[in-house]
C-alpha cells in the first residue's frame, strides 16, 4: 500500500506544479515530527504542517490550553487526523478564520487529535494512583524520554 501511495502523491505533485523531488519516500508519506521544548511540535508532511502548541492553564494547573494550527500547501489533500473540515477551501486564497470549541466538542479535530483528548484526561487522572511508581519507556518513545530529560534539566537548573 505504501507503494501505491508514494507513487500517486509523485503524480499528483508533478501534476499540480509541485517538486517533490528532493523527499526521499519516507519523507513523502510518513508523519515526521520536530519538538521545540518544552510546547510546540510541528507535525510535517509535504503538503502542509500541523502546528500544536500547550500552554499551561492560566489557572489550574491540572489543565493544559490547546492551540492548533494548519499550514497547508494549496489545493492539497492533507491527512486526515489534522482534522481539516472536507468543505474547507484549500484554494489557498483564504485564510481560515480562527475557530473555538465548545466544551465536548472534540469530532472536529480530527480522528487522532480527538482520540488523544479523550484518553490524556483518563491517563492524568491514573498518574495519581498510589500504585503508579514512574514510567517506563521504549526505544519507540525517545522523544518522551528526551522530553523528560529535558524538562529535569531546567527544573533542577
Amino acid at each position: 500500500m505504501r507503494e501505491i501511495i508514494i507513487k500517486s502523491k509523485r503524480t499528483h505533485a508533478e501534476a499540480s506544479g509541485y517538486d517533490f523531488s528532493k523527499l526521499d519516500d519516507e519523507q513523502l508519506i510518513d508523519d515526521w515530527v520536530v519538538k521545540f521544548f518544552p510546547s510546540c511540535t510541528f507535525n510535517t508532511h509535504p503538503e502542509g504542517v500541523l502546528v500544536q502548541r500547550f500552554l499551561p492553564h492560566p489557572t489550574d494547573p491540572e489543565k493544559v490550553v490547546y492551540i492548533s494550527q494548519i499550514w497547508a500547501l494549496p489545493d492539497r489533500e492533507l491527512p486526515s487526523y489534522m482534522g481539516v473540515p472536507s468543505d474547507a477551501d484549500r484554494s489557498g486564497k483564504t485564510i481560515r478564520r480562527p475557530s473555538y470549541l465548545e466544551k465536548g466538542d472534540l469530532e472536529s479535530l480530527g480522528p487522532v487529535i480527538s482520540q488523544d483528548a479523550t484518553t490524556m484526561p483518563k491517563i492524568q487522572k491514573r498518574l495519581r494512583s498510589k500504585g503508579y511508581k514512574g514510567a517506563i519507556y521504549s526505544e519507540q518513545e525517545i522523544v518522551i524520554r528526551q522530553f523528560y530529560a529535558e524538562y529535569d534539566r531546567h527544573l533542577n537548573a
